[in-house]
């Protein structure tokens, strides 16, 4: 039998816990978010406790059946209320960001879900966007600081955080 290696194990955890979190189900896949801030807390520390989110953590690639292949990408997407309108602007713009070609759920209110679709797999500059700022949390098992970015539109806001990057190792 072989060894399961420290990154292996990690990432067996990481996933069991997600699907724990978010649960497995039979009921439409294309639409696996969660608005259990609990859980959502349990996961990610952000500075700013949110009120309410859906959100969904998701591999990239993603898995849709068969023999899962390796995830170089694992990413948190959230919709939720803003941030108090002085917080938000106090946060640094945004600047280059990979947006995972899976990002565009099915789940996201329109601007959001439409900005995604036409940006999925690409390098996008958001630092010159007013309404979108650099955005980090702390993963709360491991204490790693995971970025990505933020953007308010009216009433939500999206939280784009990549929080594991396996093709780096």
């Amino acid at each position: 039998m072989k060894n399961v290696s420290s990154h292996q194990s990690r990432a067996f955890a990481f996933w069991g816990a997600i699907l724990f979190a978010t649960g497995c189900t039979g009921k439409d896949e294309s639409i696996r978010f969660s608005t259990d801030i609990v859980a959502l807390q349990e996961m990610v520390v952000f500075d700013s406790v949110p009120r309410s989110a859906k959100w969904e953590v998701f591999g990239t690639p993603e898995y849709t059946g068969g023999v899962p292949g390796p995830t170089d990408y694992v990413t948190l997407i959230a919709e939720m209320p803003p941030i108090e309108a002085a917080a938000f602007n106090a946060l640094p713009r945004a600047g280059t960001i990979w947006i995972a070609p899976e990002t565009a759920r099915a789940w996201l209110s329109d601007p959001f879900r439409t900005t995604l679709a036409q940006q999925k797999n690409a390098t996008i500059d958001f630092s010159t966007n007013p309404h979108c700022r650099a955005m980090q949390a702390t993963l709360r098992q491991s204490r790693e600081v995971v970025s990505g970015f933020a953007c308010a539109h009216a009433d939500n806001m999206l939280v784009y955080l990549t929080i594991a990057n396996y093709a780096k190792t």
